[in-house]
């Protein structure tokens, strides 16, 4: 090689070109570099395809290493149980049943560690009621909780008004047959078009077995009853659909179908439950936006309901104010003698005046949500009188109760007066929790001259332990917070406030609520955590 460079040396050294004999030389060589560079591309290649080879075998070998393969089933079984956590089943229906199967899929490793998790079995989602249900694959199903209590949930409101048997999802044999000779069930869901509905699948379990006790249906302890879009009960309770409620059910749910979208007139509307079931409920949940006073009715046969959540749907709940059953209740007060946690749900301002007729001797936790169904608050901007009503029947309710705790207001605009009724006239709260509240947060500047001019004989919320500021505005003055704080603890270092959470609705906050949020967590005398969420979020 050197020599035949040197051969053509005098060529390399300048532009001249090769005589035609050299010419005929250099395309030899050329040609000969060509072939032997084709056979080395050739030779790395088949030594780059040897390579992966022996990566792929390495790989391979160093997976049959890996710590996973030791994780035991219990907490394979965990991990599946934290996945299937996130899917809520009454919006995704099938889905979490489905994920399960495909979790089972993946390698008998997981199959093992899925049949080893009780918990994971223990719900099942019958999101289109087939019309050839098979008892017998449900309790296969059901079998491989052990002894976790059960959930069943049941839609079959996807057909139209239901009139009788015929076409009806709820006349199913199947479904009969599970209720009657299936396994013990603690948790069951029924989601009808109609009462009609109901009425069906009680008139088949009649039928399906007459001489064996106790039935799955008998011994369930939860019951959750939605009627989707119709209602044709009649007045009398001795007729009602409610009198095939279990004995045993002591946690009832019942959704009612909106009015808006029922055809019968206001005044023919009923809610016939009877006093033998409702005085052995302990836990109640009413989800009606009916007019008049039919949710009174029922409240006032609660004697037993320590848990009780009202949904309102956020309509406008009119009453007749000359009916003598309003002026009774008005008057004398709806006693819950045992309630110690009530929740409202979806309230609109206008609804507020129910808040008044309320004596729940027992309360220890309200919570009250205006949520009109959006992320914004309710458009209280025009309703300050109403809320300053609202705002009054909430101290007044929790003025004779020692016992109220906590009190949580979601999705509502309060105006600077009211926030400070709320912190100063309701002391004996240890938890309060203001979530999606817009309201002026100069009211925290306020506090602090009222705590160094007053010192500790008006400090705000004086026992509070814990302060929850959830889904804030961005421009929410974080720092006078932190000044409120600091004063707080400066004055009475042995103060009750132990924690105080705050969470922005968009994670691009200002500036500085993100420095005011790193001094508070560095510096902050109480334990203090602060999130920037996005707005779209819970």
């Amino acid at each position: 090689m050197a020599s035949d460079s040197k051969s053509f040396s005098h060529l390399f050294n300048n532009n001249a070109a090769p005589r035609p004999l050299e010419g005929a030389s250099i395309q030899e060589k050329v040609d000969g570099l060509t072939s032997d560079i084709i056979g080395v591309k050739s030779q790395l290649e088949r030594l780059q395809r040897e390579l992966k080879g022996l990566e792929s075998r390495r790989h391979s070998y160093q997976a049959l290493l890996s710590p996973l393969r030791r994780i035991p089933l219990e907490i394979l079984g965990e991990v599946f149980l934290t996945l299937l956590a996130g899917i809520d089943p009454e919006k995704s229906r099938r889905f979490m049943d489905a994920a399960l199967i495909d979790l089972c899929l993946v390698c008998r490793a997981w199959r093992n560690a899925a049949l080893a998790t009780p918990r994971l079995w223990n719900y099942l989602v019958l999101g289109v009621l087939p019309s050839t249900l098979r008892p017998e694959a449900v309790s296969r199903w059901f079998s491989r909780s052990g002894v976790a209590p059960k959930t069943l949930h049941v839609s079959g409101d996807s057909h139209g008004p239901c009139e009788g048997p015929e076409g009806c999802e709820f006349s199913n044999v199947g479904l009969a047959k599970l209720l009657t000779e299936g396994p013990q069930l603690g948790h069951l869901v029924l989601r009808c078009t109609s009462s009609q509905c109901f009425r069906n699948l009680i008139n088949l379990m009649k039928r399906a077995v007459e001489n064996r006790r106790p039935r799955p249906w008998d011994t369930i302890k939860s019951l959750k009853l939605a009627f989707a879009y119709d209602w044709n009960e009649p007045p009398s309770p001795s007729e009602s659909i409610f009198l095939h409620i279990p004995s045993s059910v002591t946690t009832l749910h019942l959704f009612l179908p909106p009015y808006s979208d029922l055809q019968a007139d206001e005044d023919d509307l009923n809610i016939p439950i009877p006093e033998s079931i409702l005085s052995n409920l302990t836990t109640f949940t009413l989800e009606c936006d009916w007019s008049g006073t039919k949710m009174w009715k029922v409240l006032q046969l609660c004697k037993n309901v320590e848990t009780l959540t009202l949904d309102y749907g956020f309509s406008e709940i009119s009453y007749h104010d000359d009916e003598p059953y309003f002026l009774e209740v008005v008057h004398a007060g709806l006693l819950l003698p045992k309630v110690h946690t009530l929740r409202l749900r979806h309230m609109h301002p206008n609804v507020i005046d129910f808040i008044h007729v309320l004596k729940t001797p027992m309360l220890v936790e309200l919570d009250i949500s205006f949520s009109n169904f959006s992320r914004s608050p309710a458009p209280c901007a025009d309703l300050e009188d109403v809320l300053d009503t609202f705002c009054l029947a909430l101290i007044s309710l929790s003025a004779g109760v020692r016992t109220h705790r906590k009190l949580r207001l979601h999705a509502v605009k309060l105006s600077k007066p009211q926030i400070e009724l709320i912190f100063t006239a309701l002391p004996r709260l240890s938890h309060l929790t203001l979530d999606n509240v817009w309201f002026d947060g100069s009211i925290f500047r306020d506090f602090s001259h009222k705590l160094w001019e007053f010192s500790s004989r008006l400090t705000p919320l004086p026992f509070v332990q814990t302060l929850e500021l959830l889904n804030l505005p961005v421009d929410f003055p974080l720092r006078l917070l932190k000044r409120y704080i600091d004063d707080r603890y400066m004055i009475a270092p042995s103060g009750s406030l132990k924690k105080v959470v705050v969470t922005y609705q968009k994670y691009d906050c200002p500036i500085e609520s993100e420095d005011a949020a790193y001094e508070l967590c560095e510096y902050c005398p109480v334990e203090f955590s602060v999130g920037f969420v996005k707005s779209g979020s819970g």
